[in-house]
């Protein structure tokens, strides 16, 4: 199918893209890597009046490393995050995510923000943000906002990004001490969305006892879904075979998948367990091996 006739824009600057942005509003659409929105567009599920292509935007192309957080830029490609070798153990996540996205095509031309302002609720970056607490960044003509990850996801294909807004970056807190993380991810297939995804960070103090635990899973809700009663449960205890086994039986008690061509719901639950189980002993494996 050959998408609807619209008008095209390549903006230079962040500027420029805001002003077309602000005087479209409403009848525009963002375009930063194009591998959600041109198969839409094809589809003819969108049909937006103008199209805004913004990836040639320079400065929204940046991964930056700093004392206490990790910024990104919403035009980094997902090739470019596969390849980052993160200073901070607790961002191997990272890596682990963008090498599971679709395949080398895809992850050279797809970008960060673009997937999280798509929202779709099979992909990998949203559990990634959600269990790092990340900041997402916002910027419209009016001026800047932060909004935590937590509350940017409102629903399946739906953000708090306003029509007026774009998605300029990302900031992630960084942690300091014994951590590390894991993404995990079940697929039918190799370049699928995931059936089941599951983030983990995990923090220990000199004890050896867990101090700060994150787990967050895609593909499970309409959003991803943050297990806060799996996380508190390993807070304060060491990390022990049992331990992860309460962790599992929580988290088949906190959600109910829905059912589609990737698997039923009980079969999601309990794939769940297992994709996080899988991702707490790589954690812990990887602080043990450093």
């Amino acid at each position: 199918m050959i998408p609807m006739g619209f008008e095209y824009f390549r903006p230079q600057t962040l500027d420029d893209a805001l002003n077309l942005l602000s005087e479209y509003e409403g009848e525009a659409k963002i375009l930063a890597g194009g591998q959600s929105l041109i198969p839409l567009l094809k589809l003819r599920l969108l049909s937006p009046k103008y199209l805004i292509d913004i990836g040639r935007i320079q400065s929204l192309s940046y991964i930056r490393e700093k004392q206490h957080s990790l910024e990104v830029g919403c035009l980094v490609r997902h090739r470019e995050l596969e390849a980052f070798e993160a200073k901070n153990v607790g961002l191997q996540m990272l890596a682990d995510a963008a090498s599971s996205i679709g395949d080398p095509q895809i992850r050279n031309i797809g970008t960060f923000g673009g997937s999280l302002a798509h929202a779709d609720p099979s992909a990998d970056w949203t559990a990634v943000t959600l269990t790092l607490n990340a900041r997402i960044k916002l910027i419209s003509l009016s001026g800047e906002r932060e909004v935590m990850a937590e509350d940017f996801f409102t629903g399946s294909f739906s953000t708090a990004l306003r029509p007026d807004e774009i998605l300029a970056g990302v900031e992630i807190p960084l942690r300091k001490g014994r951590v590390s993380s894991c993404y995990q991810k079940l697929k039918r297939k190799a370049g699928d969305f995931a059936t089941v995804g599951s983030a983990v960070l995990i923090t220990f103090d000199q004890s050896g006892t867990c101090s700060e635990a994150g787990i967050a899973l895609t593909s499970v809700a309409d959003r991803p879904v943050k297990v806060r009663k799996a996380e508190e449960l390993l807070k304060g205890r060491k990390i022990e075979d049992g331990i992860i086994n309460e962790v599992c039986d929580v988290i088949k008690e906190s959600i109910n998948p829905p059912s589609d061509i990737r698997g039923s719901s009980e079969y999601r639950r309990e794939m769940a367990a297992v994709i996080t189980k899988r991702a707490i002993f790589t954690a812990i494996g990887r602080i043990s091996g450093g």
